[in-house]
């Protein structure tokens, strides 16, 4: 009857045992995973800061600087050029210049390709 009694009671112990390993061992674990979110958390506050002190520096540089216009430019052969509304002015896809199309086409009586 003692015997049974002190193998169940091993066999409860055994249990505990592995229990208290498990226990020591997930909260092992967990350690290493807090400390490795407390890094990412420094790393992402660095980050947002360094994002604010560069947005506020920009913003510094732009009110610092003149407002920019765009250039206007006249038109050359070969050459695209900016309107007033910002619009650009460029040449045919194939080349040519949009005025010589037109004169080219109806002075040699050919068709454009």
């Amino acid at each position: 009857m003692h015997s049974s009694f002190y193998r169940n009671l091993e066999g409860e112990l055994e249990n505990v045992k592995d229990e208290i390993i498990k226990i020591l061992s997930d909260k092992s674990s967990a350690s290493r995973e807090n400390e490795s979110l407390r890094h990412y958390a420094r790393a992402y506050e660095d980050l947002r800061t360094e994002n604010e002190r560069l947005k506020r520096a920009l913003e510094t540089k732009a009110a610092a600087e003149p407002p920019k216009s765009p250039a206007l430019s006249t038109s050359s052969k070969g050459s695209a050029s900016t309107d007033p509304t910002g619009e650009v002015d460029r040449s045919s896809p194939d080349g040519q210049e949009f005025e010589e199309d037109a004169t080219s086409s109806s002075a040699s009586g050919h068709a454009c390709r």
